[in-house]
């Protein structure tokens, strides 16, 4: 009996453990999402990798295990006017010790708030894709493929480029203070898939 019951316990505790991480990431990647554009207006849709890093760090900060993982990513969207559609995202990438694109693992979960920033690749305005929880033990819809090909130390440097790890730092440390300001009933104007 008393097996029976610890087992209930740890199931319960994992349930209210990923209860408060949903929350928190959608939070995350809401605070991600406008702080890339504003800080990358030209090409927020590839800086995926400062994305990935803030949302690593503000995970990790409430205490949830976080890794980066880098590989391709493509999503099939519509175009806005409704007459086309695509495949959008990244991949391919050809430098040994990099990926075309970077997202988050995290309590079981896919956490990735880049493909609502994926530009778009002709003169074609494409519908907004949501942001990303999705849960690793189940597959992907038919439209929306990730294929990891790497996963990052958490304590590996962000760059050998000094500027780019002072402006990655930079950033984080801004999405904090925001996580810290922003109001919690924010977490509802973002479009996610879960």
């Amino acid at each position: 009996m008393s097996q029976k019951r610890s087992f209930m316990r740890q199931n319960l505790r994992k349930a209210v453990n990923l209860m408060e991480h949903r929350p928190l990431a959608i939070k995350a990647m809401r605070v991600i999402d406008r702080g890339i554009r504003r800080v990358f207006p030209e090409d927020a849709g590839k800086r995926c990798m400062y994305g990935a890093y803030a949302l690593a760090a503000l995970l990790r900060d409430a205490q949830y295990p976080a890794i980066i993982v880098g590989g391709d990513f493509l999503v099939f969207t519509p175009s806005r006017d409704g007459q086309s559609a695509g495949l959008q995202g990244f991949g391919g990438s050809t430098t040994v010790g990099t990926a075309s694109h970077y997202w988050v693992e995290s309590e079981k979960r896919l956490v990735d708030p880049s493909p609502m920033m994926l530009p778009p690749t002709t003169s074609t305005q494409i519908v907004k894709p949501p942001a990303i929880y999705w849960p690793l033990d189940t597959p992907f819809p038919r439209y929306l493929r990730y294929v990891a090909k790497m996963r990052v130390s958490p304590d590996a440097v962000f760059s050998r480029v000094p500027e780019q790890c002072s402006k990655a730092e930079a950033i984080v440390e801004e999405f904090r203070q925001q996580m810290q300001e922003t109001r919690t009933s924010m977490i509802t104007k973002l479009s996610v898939l879960d």
